[in-house]
C-alpha cells in the first residue's frame, strides 16, 4: 500500500510539472512564438510571465484566443498578428465591462 501511495504521489507531481511546462496555454503559445520569430522571442519565460499577468487582469479568454491563433500560425508576422488581436480583444472586452459598469452607476 505504501508503494502504491508513493507511486501515485510521484505520478501526480510529475503530471503537475508536465502540465505546467508543456500544456499551459501561455507556455505553449510562447514556445510557438519563439519557434516562428527566432532570436527576437527567445525569452519565452518572460513571455509566459507577461501572458500570466494578462490572464490575471483580463481572464482566460484572451489567452485561449492567443493560444488558438498561435497553434495555426505559420510565420512571425502572423504570430505578431495573433498577439495584437488577442490584446485588442482583451482591451475591447475590458472596455465593454467598463461601459457596462459606468452605465449602471450613471443610471442609478
Amino acid at each position: 500500500m505504501k508503494k502504491f501511495l508513493a507511486f501515485i504521489l510521484i505520478v501526480g507531481i510529475g503530471g503537475y510539472f508536465a502540465y505546467r511546462h508543456f500544456f499551459v496555454p501561455e507556455k505553449r503559445a510562447c514556445a510557438k512564438l519563439a519557434e516562428l520569430c527566432g532570436d527576437e522571442a527567445k525569452d519565452s519565460g518572460k513571455c509566459a510571465d507577461d501572458l500570466g499577468q494578462i490572464r490575471k487582469q483580463f481572464g482566460d479568454e484572451p489567452i485561449q484566443k492567443f493560444d488558438g491563433c498561435m497553434s495555426s500560425a505559420t510565420s512571425c508576422p502572423e504570430a505578431a498578428g495573433c498577439m495584437m488581436g488577442a490584446g485588442a480583444s482583451a482591451v475591447g472586452d475590458s472596455m465593454n465591462k467598463f461601459l457596462k459598469g459606468f452605465g449602471k452607476a450613471v443610471g442609478k
